[in-house]
């Protein structure tokens, strides 16, 4: 471990000094559980053991966190994750409790949905009422009348899922902010707050193999992890004390972030990139100054051995033998100073597991190729005494 012992810090600090210096450390653990098999085998009538203790089998063999030459060779972007976490903790300086400028930006489609929150059940409601109905494919109507009003389905199915993620989940969120933005405070904004963000990111591997050890033959698999955590702070000082415009987000540096959050289908570019974040990032804060940042680093590697199946040429093994290995070394860095904001793709893997997001996009998708699929129809005029072909094309 490397770190700067500062004399007196509790008094500086309760004084109101600033204390912010690198610090690296390293730390090793090992632990394990392993026990080791016993064998018989009967000779001419007399019986042999073997029962294998002692330290190769009760300490393990695990002591290093290396991984084979030939496994997958696993990266993980530090410098992405620093860029997207010191973006996001830079934009979040001074952020309204209530983004005023987005609900008035948004007022009309919230006045449009509270006017009949449930028109799409009643819609879905509608076409399952036509798809139960028996004489769906007998009495005049072909299979692709079926065809047409299960599409409908889907489309009425993924406009209620729309609905609700995008309509219904942040008109609450949005009441319950305005409520509690309207309690009055106990206590006034302290002078000095600070501004953190965090990225998180894990990748593994596991592989099997067969082993040998003075001719036992047993089964090893390793399970390796490796997690990496990025943080960035800010610590900053409010000039002025919590003014109405501030509490409500109507200064005019919340202009532009709101601009961007009432763009349609601009939280769909915000899945794949910081670029919310990025344009609030740049936007200025006239009323607070920033006093110190850091950003810190954390790599935690762990690599466990578990084995099992142990054989010995002709013996019977009557006690299997198992037990587990586990090697973790974690290593931790801070570093004072944070770069400026960057523009930068965000990791996939956070996405493909979520669940909500990745069915919202198949909804969007969706509504977008039944529209494509389906143009709007034009009536066509005709004059009096014309009769129109009704196959052909004008």
């Amino acid at each position: 471990m490397f770190d700067w012992v500062t004399p007196a810090y509790k008094r500086m600090s309760q004084e109101g000094g600033i204390v912010n210096h690198d610090m690296i450390q390293v730390k090793n653990t090992r632990s394990t559980t392993t026990s080791g098999p016993r064998f018989e085998i009967v000779v001419n009538g007399i019986t042999y053991w073997g029962d294998l203790s002692g330290p190769h089998w009760t300490q393990g063999r695990l002591t290093t966190v290396t991984r084979p030459a030939n496994r997958p060779v696993l990266s993980i972007n530090i410098q992405n994750m620093i860029d997207l976490a010191s973006t996001r903790a830079l934009a979040n300086i001074g952020k309204p409790a209530f983004n005023g400028l987005v609900s008035i930006g948004e007022l009309r489609e919230t006045l449009s949905y509270l006017r009949n929150p449930v028109a799409g059940g009643i819609k879905l409601a509608n076409t399952l009422a036509r798809l139960s109905r028996k004489s769906g494919l007998t009495r005049g109507k072909t299979r692709r009348d079926a065809v047409v009003s299960s599409r409908d389905l889907v489309k009425d199915l993924s406009s209620i899922h729309l609905s609700v993620i995008y309509g219904f989940k942040p008109l609450v969120k949005e009441i319950s902010d305005f409520l509690e933005n309207l309690r009055p405070r106990v206590t006034p904004r302290p002078q000095r707050q600070t501004s953190r963000s965090t990225e998180e990111r894990t990748m593994t591997d596991t592989w099997t193999v067969s082993e040998n050890t003075s001719g036992i033959i047993y089964t090893a698999t390793y399970n390796y992890t490796e997690k990496t955590t990025v943080t960035v702070g800010f610590l900053y000082e409010n000039k002025e004390e919590l003014c109405t415009e501030e509490q409500w987000g109507l200064r005019p540096r919340d202009v532009v972030p709101a601009a961007w959050a009432v763009m349609s289908k601009s939280f769909v570019v915000d899945w794949f990139t910081n670029f919310g974040d990025f344009i609030s990032a740049l936007v200025p804060s006239a009323n607070t100054r920033i006093l110190t940042s850091w950003t810190t680093t954390k790599t935690t590697k762990t690599l466990t051995r578990s084995v099992s199946n142990y054989t010995f040429s002709t013996w019977q093994t009557t006690r299997p033998g198992s037990g587990v290995d586990t090697v973790t070394v974690t290593s931790y860095s801070r570093t004072r100073g944070v770069q400026p904001p960057t523009l930068a793709f965000k990791d996939l893997d956070p996405l493909k597991n979520d669940i909500s997001r990745l069915t919202s996009m198949i909804s969007m998708l969706t509504g977008t190729l039944k529209s494509a699929g389906n143009p709007p129809s034009v009536t066509k005029q005709s004059k009096p005494g014309r009769i129109l072909d009704p196959n052909a094309w004008y």
